[in-house]
């Protein structure tokens, strides 16, 4: 069980970079929520392994923690995400942590989206 975002943040960053759909959404309460500022969304654990299933077949992002900022249940994490074509995008992911150390929440907010 995860007792802090920033702990969220480091696990869900490591389950990206082995494109385990499956093991982020694991991350997430059952009714836990992420959203993108491109529009996308998805609300619980099913549609959160298939939003990263369709993203790791689309992007195969690379992702990099450059800074997480918060203790307790919300961080805020600066990332670089490099794609498969080698594009590096700036990212801030804001992660909310239930009390049962689930992630509740994840707003991804990318640079120029």
């Amino acid at each position: 069980m995860m007792t802090s975002a920033r702990q969220a943040a480091e696990a869900y960053v490591q389950r990206v970079r082995a494109r385990d759909a499956k093991g982020v959404a694991g991350l997430f309460a059952e009714g836990g929520e992420l959203a993108s500022s491109n529009g996308r969304r998805a609300v619980g654990r099913e549609a959160i392994a298939a939003f990263y299933e369709d993203t790791f077949a689309r992007v195969g992002p690379v992702p990099q923690i450059v800074r997480a900022i918060g203790e307790g249940p919300v961080c805020a994490a600066e990332l670089h995400v490099t794609a498969a074509s080698g594009q590096v995008a700036k990212v801030i992911d804001v992660f909310e942590l239930g009390a049962d150390g689930f992630i509740t929440s994840l707003n991804i907010y990318r640079q120029g989206a």
